[in-house]
């Protein structure tokens, strides 16, 4: 069959990011470009002719600097072996082996492309017959869902297809469920709000009795007749006197019918020579206070209180009395 040349040429080179992955990807159009378009059968100068319009400017430019002998440069054989040679360093598998081993899915990484991720890193590994092993293995440890991690250790004849297969169920099931629970919540938010919205219409159109005016009226306060006026009992605003909660009036008229008490209190007068007592105003005798000991607080009153035991000395009489000090 005779070479096609209507089918487009592979995809130009792309020199920057990753060389390696681009020459890899350039090779492998090429291969099906040669095949397609039946340029495998032609001879080696139209095939190299051919290749070096394919690769483009600049990896041209750098197979030119590459120096050549005349022999690669018969071939596209020789061309692509020279060119493996500059976009392919030598790899160091056990970093390539550590990225590929230390490789776990991203928060929000769907597990196809987490096993696109393990496929690419694993090919660079060396692993050859093991790397589907080692993929589905690396697939176990570094699903991030638990649950279905735990579902793919349970199964003891586990292969590479199988685990992908659970993986990819369980997302899918993961997503409906997440899906089906906002719907859900949104629907009962609405039945929430629409019987929330019921009662307040409901409450406003409604008579009850007003704490502020104490008669019963319309919902709103524009409605109480006791909006903007003064109570003539605390002189604040917005309420009547008859529900005023103030206890400032009473208090006052309280504290004015309160009689008035007589403080009885006992001076003590020089220390007589003769006797050692204390004496009252009016000459008798009414006790002798020697000393106090000490001070202590009542913990288990309902207010703190300071009190001592204070001895009293009646008609040669010691009386030891508990007192609450006063500290004026």
């Amino acid at each position: 069959m005779a070479y096609l040349p209507h089918i487009p040429l592979p995809t130009k080179m792309e020199l920057k990011g990753d060389q390696a992955a681009s020459w890899r990807f350039f090779k492998e159009e090429w291969n099906d470009y040669e095949v397609a378009s039946d340029l495998i059968q032609e001879n080696d100068k139209k095939r190299v002719a051919t290749f070096k319009v394919a690769i483009g400017r600049e990896t041209r430019q750098i197979l030119a600097n590459l120096k050549l002998t005349e022999e690669q440069s018969k071939t596209v054989k020789g061309l692509i072996e020279q060119l493996d040679a500059w976009f392919t360093p030598k790899l160091n598998v056990i970093y390539e082996r550590f990225l590929f081993g230390t490789a776990v899915q991203e928060a929000n990484e769907s597990v196809d492309g987490y096993i696109s991720r393990l496929r690419k890193l694993a090919s660079t590994c060396d692993y050859k017959t093991l790397e589907s092993e080692m993929i589905r293995d690396r697939l176990v440890v570094g699903i991030h869902s638990e649950t279905t991690k735990k579902q793919l250790l349970s199964d003891a004849a586990l292969t590479l297809e199988s685990a992908i297969d659970k993986c990819r169920a369980n997302e899918v099931a993961d997503n409906q469920m997440a899906s089906m629970k906002a719907k859900t919540e949104g629907a009962v938010n609405r039945i929430s709000s629409k019987q929330t919205n019921e009662r307040i219409i409901k409450k406003r159109g409604s008579s009850q009795k007003c704490k502020f005016c104490g008669t019963q009226h319309a919902f709103g306060r524009e409605k109480c007749p006791a909006y903007g006026e003064k109570c003539s009992k605390c002189s604040k605003y917005n309420h009547f006197q008859a529900v005023c909660k103030s206890g400032s009036a009473d208090l006052k008229d309280r504290r004015k019918k309160r009689p008035s008490q007589r403080v009885r209190a006992l001076e003590g007068a020089e220390d007589s020579q003769e006797t050692g007592s204390w004496h009252s105003d009016s000459g008798d005798e009414a006790f002798c206070m020697h000393h106090v000991n000490s001070a202590y607080s009542l913990e288990h009153t309902a207010r703190r209180k300071w009190v001592s035991t204070i001895n009293f000395g009646v008609k040669n009489e010691y009386l030891p009395i508990v007192c609450q000090l006063d500290s004026g």
